[in-house]
């Protein structure tokens, strides 16, 4: 009733708050939820744990390099994916500390977080005390908990990739449908062409497997789905829309690890959620979109910080305030405000146009010139279809096309703001540009389809 009354009657800032207040309550909710699920994996069968993380390193799905670019078996980040296996076994902490912080053990192997892990899964000991990684929610390090004594590495490699092409290609198939019964081709079309797009430019070949990458993706892919999905039913409701944004905000947040999570669901809201509203009684006119996107915009931004309030509250009450200091140093180095990157190299603007360009082939594995094409061609395509839609007379159509071009300036934004995160891990922030290949191809769709072009 709270919500109903606040949000529907309440103009400007007084609906904004609402808004705001509410996504913070269901996220408050979410991560409730998470550390109780976080504390019921603790001392999950560890046993069975170890073994499927030694079998994976005596069949092969792991190694001991920590990058291996255009890997489609074991995947591109083995950094990542041996380091949430760690800190799912690594478990020398009291259940309050691994509930809420997961824990990072080193053995002074030179090979690496990877030759650690494996020490950690045959028994050796550590050298000194386990260290808690306190940044991120560690989702990820949460469902290897409950997988690993279930499944192999291999198995649940598997599940992850499969479930993301299922996802992808259920979005394609409505989206189809959608076509086929000559519902809206403006909306149809956008859904279709972002579902290929990903389908094809976000690296599936090598991160669709990744532990560290997949969780982040699938919630990302998976909203995306609901959306279409929304829109194929006649479109989402104002009042369903923002609760369900604020859901999607805070599992953004509890399965992020600096991947693009943010970014996408930040583009996702502006650019997407134009296309999934419900019309009103006047679908040319354009308010009530405007609001709900900024009121979605709202929720996706609250839901985060949230989430990210409660981990620091509760990282305070079980560690101390220097788990504080320690993620706002992590922040400044990530953001380039130290003049340095995590590697003690000096950063610098050539360096970030440069590893942008090295990093394409995270769009199309193994075919970098490919990615680069299609990524021009989009920008090309799209900036000339925004331009000709721009002021187009058709007030739901001009917003749309407004609201892509905005949704691609955010993940610009991202980018640029952790610049020193972009220049270090362009080959896998990159991936991100899937968004813009398939909002350039969209926009071009959507000019060709107002027009009535025939094809």
């Amino acid at each position: 009733m709270f919500y109903t009354l606040g949000h529907m009657k309440a103009p400007g800032f007084r609906r904004a708050f609402v808004t705001a207040s509410l996504a913070s309550l269901i996220s408050l909710a979410c991560v409730g939820i998470f550390f109780l699920l976080n504390a019921h994996s603790v001392a999950r069968d560890l046993a069975s744990s170890k073994v499927a993380i030694r079998a994976a390193f005596d069949n092969h799905m792991l190694g001991y390099e920590l990058g291996r670019r255009g890997d489609a078996i074991m995947g591109q980040h083995q950094y990542n994916d041996c380091l949430v296996l760690m800190m799912a076994v690594d478990q020398r902490g009291t259940s309050t500390e691994l509930t809420v912080s997961p824990t990072q053990s080193s053995y002074g192997d030179p090979r690496g977080v990877c030759a650690d892990t494996e020490h950690l899964a045959k028994g050796d000991a550590a050298v000194g005390e386990p260290a808690f990684y306190h940044q991120y929610m560690h989702g990820q390090t949460m469902l290897l908990r409950y997988l690993l004594p279930l499944m192999t590495v291999r198995s649940i490699r598997t599940l992850y990739k499969a479930l993301m092409v299922i996802i992808l290609f259920a979005g394609i198939a409505v989206a189809l449908a959608g076509l086929a019964q000559q519902r809206s081709a403006q909306v149809n079309l956008f859904w279709l062409i972002m579902f290929l797009a990903f389908a094809r430019c976000f690296g599936l070949e090598t991160f669709g497997q990744s532990l560290s990458h997949a969780p982040s993706d699938l919630v990302f892919v998976g909203f995306a789905l609901l959306l279409s999905i929304a829109a194929y039913r006649g479109g989402i409701s104002s009042r369903l829309a923002i609760p369900l944004v604020a859901v999607f905000g805070s599992l953004t947040l509890i399965f992020e690890m600096l991947t693009g999570g943010i970014p996408l669901g930040l583009a996702l809201i502006v650019g997407g959620l134009p296309f999934a509203l419900k019309p009103g009684p006047d679908d040319e006119s354009p308010g009530r979109v405007i609001s709900d996107v900024v009121n979605g915009l709202i929720s996706f931004c609250a839901a985060v910080a949230a989430a990210i309030f409660a981990k620091a509250v509760a990282a305070i009450a079980v560690f101390g305030i220097d788990t504080i200091i320690i993620s706002a140093q992590q922040l400044r180095l990530r953001m380039g405000l130290t003049g340095a990157s995590g590697t003690g190299r000096s950063i610098n603007p050539l360096q970030f146009v440069r590893s942008i360009g090295l990093g394409l082939d995270g769009l199309v594995p193994g075919t970098p010139l490919l990615g680069f094409l299609l990524l021009a061609t989009a920008i090309f395509i799209g900036q000339w279809s925004a331009r000709k839609l721009w002021r187009t007379p058709t007030p739901l159509l001009r917003l749309r096309v407004r609201c892509l071009v905005a949704s691609n300036a955010l993940i610009v934004l991202m980018l640029l703001v952790f610049w020193e995160h972009t220049i270090v891990h362009a080959w896998f922030m990159d991936r991100m540009l899937a968004w813009t290949v398939g909002s350039g191809f969209a926009l071009f769709a959507m000019y060709l389809a107002n027009h009535k072009t025939k094809l």
